[in-house]
């Protein structure tokens, strides 16, 4: 669009605009073009008077017509010429003391025009209407046009006041007039394009300043924008119109703070360039201490550092961090799903990583061959895992002590489950794992699916070798004896002092060192003797 601002529209020797000062303005899109973008291109030029636009018909130069709604926009569009460039001219509303005091003008230029002629023996011929009332824009269509203009067909030119300059001698022209066809060379000369602000992510998102003509490189840079926007000035601003033509955004209520924005012209809308077209940057609201902008990926994006610091970073902290950084009280509830999403994004997503676990299997075999992993299926849907590797059952075999640790524990993740596993005591007393297993319960059935598949990686052909030590749960007391009927099966003195202290028993200190004595009692008579003791100082603990 080539904007032609500074001048005002004459007719006579021909009808021509006067106004010297050319802008242009780039990429703009036809198919959603409105008064909107009129006005925005009016904004850019910083016009502080108001301003009437007009247009001309490229088969017929003598027609001017104005822009005053959406439909004549449209029939300006409809009129697009072939070299695709639109040509608006503005021109300011004159008031009637400015018409009055440029009638003057052009009369002292008459004045002086006809003096210097005389002076010269060139005559020059100047004639000003002092009725300041005659327009070259009528104000009303009933009104009568002489025969000489009625090839000058204006639809709508208010405001508008007509000036006339005639000469005899067509070849002289005085420099002090400023004659219009002087100006013929400068409007046929290329319009230099204008350079608009650009958008930098990195150094303005922290606190952007939305202007119009402000160019993004992406819709989604310009969506990122908007909502800094919002939160940091603490607006409720909201998407209206979200598509792939135009974004509009306006405040909440009776706000007159309204954004329009759309791509530019030629471009991919999902991926290519966006600029605002016009902004009206003025808020009547008052600003909000709730922020619906703030979502809980924004949240989890914005303060991921602080989870990656401290994965116990609670979602009341979180809260209170918000409220110090942007003045905005955010919803419980939304701290916890922003926490959610940064800790899955820390430690993996439980969906995922269930849909590679084949890919995981098949790795712990390749790098430990002969390594057991077998994934147990209920139609199709998983049910256990069961996982042993190659080296610690020769580490095993080969250096440790014929005593194994069973226990098992609930899963905090999505799914849930239990864990088993099984561990030994190397040679410097220390626990050894040997096999683990996810299943979905810890009960009898799945005790004695690992235990199963726990014999056979370990080759127990004859377990009158073996302890066993565990707690008192149901599965495995039933379990053991029918699996490894020769091995000795123990229970556990730490399982035995919690059972006793959640089932009522006082035991302090005395009971508590007695009942460690017992255990490490390493004949009869001596546990015998320990136990008549404790029997002494707690028969509830005894018993």
């Amino acid at each position: 669009m080539v904007v032609h601002h500074g001048g005002f529209f004459v007719r006579r020797p021909r009808v021509k605009y006067t106004g010297q000062l050319v802008d242009y303005f780039d990429n703009l899109d036809v198919d959603t073009m409105s008064m909107f973008e009129i006005i925005g291109v009016v904004e850019n030029l910083k016009i502080t008077s108001g301003v009437h636009v007009f247009w001309q018909l490229e088969d017929n130069p003598l027609e001017v017509k104005q822009l005053k709604t959406d439909n004549d926009v449209i029939e300006m569009v409809r009129n697009l010429p072939r070299d695709h460039y639109l040509h608006v001219y503005l021109e300011e509303v004159v008031h009637d003391n400015e018409s009055e005091f440029r009638v003057e003008v052009e009369s002292e230029i008459e004045t002086r025009a006809v003096s210097e002629s005389d002076s010269e023996d060139d005559e020059y011929h100047v004639e000003s209407d002092t009725s300041s009332d005659k327009s070259i824009f009528s104000d009303s269509e009933d009104e009568l046009v002489s025969s000489e203009d009625e090839m000058f067909n204006v639809n709508v030119g208010l405001g508008s006041k007509e000036v006339e300059v005639e000469g005899d001698n067509d070849s002289g022209h005085s420099d002090s007039l400023h004659s219009v066809d002087e100006s013929d060379s400068d409007l046929d000369c290329p319009p230099k394009k204008p350079k608009f602000p650009e958008f930098n992510r990195e150094s303005d998102l922290s606190n952007p300043k939305l202007k119009a003509g402000l160019i993004f490189a992406s819709k989604k840079i310009l969506k990122e924008a908007i909502k800094m926007y919002s939160i940091k000035n603490r607006y409720c601003v909201k998407l209206k119109r979200n598509d792939n033509r135009r974004i509009q955004v306006k405040c909440k209520g009776e706000c007159p703070w309204v954004l329009w924005a759309a791509p530019i012209h030629g471009e991919d809308p999902s991926t290519g360039t966006w600029q605002i077209r016009s902004l009206n940057d003025e808020h009547t609201c008052l600003r909000e201490f709730q922020n619906p902008n703030i979502t809980a990926k924004w949240l989890a994006e914005n303060y991921f550092s602080c989870f990656f610091v401290d994965h116990n970073f609670s979602s009341t902290s979180l809260k209170q961090a918000v409220h110090k950084d942007w003045g905005i009280v955010v919803p419980k509830c939304k701290c916890i799903r922003a926490r959610n999403l940064a800790i899955e994004h820390l430690t993996g997503n439980h969906e995922e990583q269930y849909a590679n676990l084949y890919a995981y299997l098949g790795e712990l075999r390749h790098s430990n061959p002969e390594t057991t992993t077998i994934c147990k299926l209920d139609e199709r849907r998983f049910e256990r895992l069961y996982i042993c590797l190659q080296a610690m059952k020769d580490g095993f075999k080969a250096g440790c002590r014929p005593i194994i640790g069973l226990d098992g524990c609930h899963l905090k993740g999505y799914y849930k489950g239990h864990l088993l596993a099984a561990v030994g005591i190397d040679a410097d007393d220390s626990i050894y794992p040997i096999a683990f297993a996810v299943v979905e319960s810890e009960n009898e059935s799945s005790w004695g699916w690992f235990l199963e598949l726990l014999a056979i990686d370990l080759e127990i052909e004859n377990s009158s070798s073996f302890t066993f030590m565990s707690d008192k749960h149901k599965g495995l007391m039933n379990v053991v004896p029918e699996l490894f009927s020769y091995s000795a099966h123990r229970t556990c003195v730490r399982h035995l002092y919690s059972n006793a202290k959640t089932s009522g028993v006082f035991i302090g200190k005395a009971v508590k060192d007695q009942l460690w004595k017992a255990a490490k009692a390493t004949y009869v008579r001596e546990f015998q003797s320990v136990m008549d003791e404790l029997k002494v100082l707690s028969e509830k603990a005894w018993k």
